[in-house]
């Protein structure tokens, strides 16, 4: 089978482009601001705690003229310029956020065959398959009474050394509590939903579809993360009336990734 990479949802074997050799494996530079302070000797260093972007690229063929090379460059500039997820057969169970901004020239052999390097802007994480399944937790609550004090409802169990930032989902009408303790400490929020909300710890936000609830919501220390190694999880819940039934749920999609 011929390898390939995927791109905003399209193969690359669907306009013809079989990628050649191996991609590299590009690692990211760590984010440090360099600070020079007179009287000193050398240069104080604060780590931001974030890593750069990466090129990756693929060396491709394909099979056509100039008109199957102006299929495939409108293919790869039609997403406009945003993040897309990047998948390729050389690394099963991962995917990166990639954007594609600049077509390199492409060799036209005999107006027949066309060879290129496809480059892509990537986020540094290789994010796993595995990160973006939800974890739906058991709660303490049973028909008669959605409301309970705080309990440990479960353990999610980071395996990379890189702190990860999750996608927190409550349903029911109420007011919750979740705490994620680990080595780190302990980080809590509270917040209103109902019927549900969805609160994404990396880009600091709570939603219900599309309207914003930060209004609903209370970061007691600050967004919950999960740190390398065991996470426990804690909820309470307090229940509100409502219509019809809407017992509490907690659904957590870790988000799990790697450089």
């Amino acid at each position: 089978m011929d390898n390939f990479f995927m791109f905003a949802g399209r193969r690359s074997t669907e306009f013809g482009l079989v990628v050649e050799r191996f991609p590299g494996q590009p690692k990211p530079a760590r984010k440090v601001e360099m600070i020079s302070i007179p009287g000193r000797n050398g240069m104080l260093r604060i780590d931001q705690g974030a890593y750069e972007n990466v090129t990756v690229s693929y060396e491709c063929y394909f099979k056509g003229g100039p008109n199957q090379a102006s299929t495939i460059s409108g293919w790869l500039y039609a997403f406009g310029g945003g993040y897309a997820v990047l998948r390729d057969t050389y690394h099963p169970d991962v995917f990166r956020m990639a954007a594609f901004d600049n077509m390199s020239e492409i060799e036209n052999i005999w107006n027949r065959y066309g060879r290129c390097v496809l480059s892509f802007d990537c986020k540094p994480q290789m994010w796993s398959d595995l990160g973006q399944k939800p974890v739906e937790f058991d709660l303490p609550i049973s028909s008669g009474n959605w409301s309970f004090n705080t309990a440990v409802v479960g353990v999610l169990r980071n395996p990379y050394p890189f702190t990860a930032k999750p996608l927190i989902r409550l349903e029911g009408y109420g007011s919750s509590i979740v705490t994620i303790q680990n080595a780190a400490g302990s980080l809590s929020l509270r917040c209103e939903t109902g019927p549900y909300a969805e609160i994404d710890c990396e880009m600091q936000n709570m939603f219900t579809d599309d309207i914003n609830e930060n209004t609903k919501l209370d970061i007691m220390t600050d967004f919950p993360a999960l740190a390398p190694g065991e996470n426990i999880i804690s909820m309470s819940h307090k229940s509100y009336p409502s219509t019809g039934e809407y017992p509490p749920r907690l659904i957590i999609t870790p988000r799990w990734w790697h450089l």
